[in-house]
């Protein structure tokens, strides 16, 4: 029932009447804050909005996106969307919800449609900039305000699989999937590089540039009028990637994707692979083109496969796929027993199994060392 009211919330955005937080002739202290997205599919997209202030309707990411993609047979685009308001205690009713491109994609995914909404009091500083961030998965869902650096500011909206409401819960009593500190980070602390892997769909050119600064070079597209493809602008880093954004005449508005270059330091590896969907996906396509790669890089590919090896989301479970045929190309036969272990049908998907006992055919054990995973401690997320 909940994903019917989503639906029609979604299509009626032009009954809906939008408050300005901001009031006629205030001159005071501002704040700024974006929603943002992560990207499933060309049709699905997880949406982390605000969508009250102060007990009233805001426009949003999730409007904006549900008015693009009105007409596009079924395709989201993804618009993102920033708010100003005043530098003072407000009440924000942040929501996290599943977004498809056509109402009929939430009954083609009834199982996998997920929705988290909640009221949380955040008194941000002036001149500012901060993003709505959270999870949306079948374990947990959550939704809460976070810093430039990634550091959890608001308490976190929390719906959890047992629950049938969620809860408002202090950001140190959360433990979650996604790799962010709720603990003050120092800007002086953090690389460029992880400031770069943080950037999340949806973020303002503003808050991207405050970041990490200027690009080395930008590449524009036109898009495709008769197969719907957007106009985007590629903002590139060198040594770092390219940040793809959306545009409006010619400027870049808000980013779409990440596409990261790879890292040949150990250390950032393990920070670059951390991740899952779309963008884990689009590494291990990167990492299928390599010619040669080092044992502690395969390593590093092993544990990742072997992380995510139970996956239930479809990009993520890509990647994996992929991720084994890079053992394969360059013939780790080190991970024998590894490949070998996800050939079990009963255990694993159709296709992990698929391309597990493709890419075991390639290898051979014999007299080799093999890479140890089935005691391997995973990554601790734990705080």
């Amino acid at each position: 029932m909940k994903y019917s009211v989503l639906i029609f919330s979604l299509t009626l955005g032009g009954c809906v009447s939008y408050h300005s937080p901001i009031p006629k002739g205030y001159a005071g202290p501002i704040t700024t804050i974006d929603d943002s997205f992560t990207i499933q599919s060309s049709r699905t997209a997880d949406m982390f909005y605000i969508e009250k202030i102060n007990n009233k309707n805001v426009y949003n990411a999730a409007r904006a996106s549900s008015g693009a993609s009105t007409g596009k047979n079924g395709l989201l685009i993804t618009r993102g969307y920033t708010h100003r308001l005043p530098a003072a205690e407000t009440t924000l009713f942040l929501s996290g919800a599943t977004m498809h491109g056509a109402p009929i994609g939430y009954i083609l995914n009834a199982g996998s449609n997920y929705t988290v909404q909640g009221e949380v009091i955040f008194k941000p500083e002036a001149d500012k900039h901060y993003l709505v961030s959270g999870e949306l998965t079948q374990e947990r869902s959550s939704v809460w305000i976070e810093d430039m650096h990634g550091n959890i500011v608001s308490d976190v909206v929390l719906l959890e699989e047992d629950q049938k409401e969620s809860s408002i819960v202090a950001a140190k009593d959360v433990e979650r999937k996604i790799n962010k500190p709720h603990t003050p980070l120092d800007i002086a602390q953090q690389t460029k590089f992880t400031l770069f892997s943080q950037i999340s769909g949806g973020e303002s050119l503003a808050l991207v540039l405050s970041k990490i600064g200027e690009p080395d070079s930008t590449l524009y597209d036109s898009g495709n009028f008769f197969s719907q493809r957007p106009s985007h602008i590629d903002y590139i880093y060198d040594g770092l990637g390219k940040i793809r954004f959306t545009t409006f005449k010619k400027q870049a508005q808000n980013v779409l994707k990440v596409l990261p270059e790879l890292s040949r330091d150990p250390e950032l590896i393990t920070t670059q692979l951390n991740v899952t969907g779309m963008r884990l996906q689009y590494i291990a396509k990167e990492y299928y083109k390599s010619n040669q790669l080092s044992e502690i890089e395969l390593d590093k590919i092993a544990d990742t496969i072997w992380k995510n090896r139970h996956t239930e989301d479809s990009k993520t479970e890509d990647a994996v796929a992929w991720l084994m045929k890079v053992i394969g190309k360059q013939q780790g036969h080190r991970y024998y027993n590894l490949i070998s272990t996800l050939t079990n049908k009963k255990t694993f998907s159709s296709k992990i199994n698929r391309y597990a006992v493709q890419v075991v055919g390639q290898l051979m054990p014999s007299g080799i060392s093999q890479y140890q995973f089935a005691n391997k401690p995973l990554p601790d997320n734990k705080y």
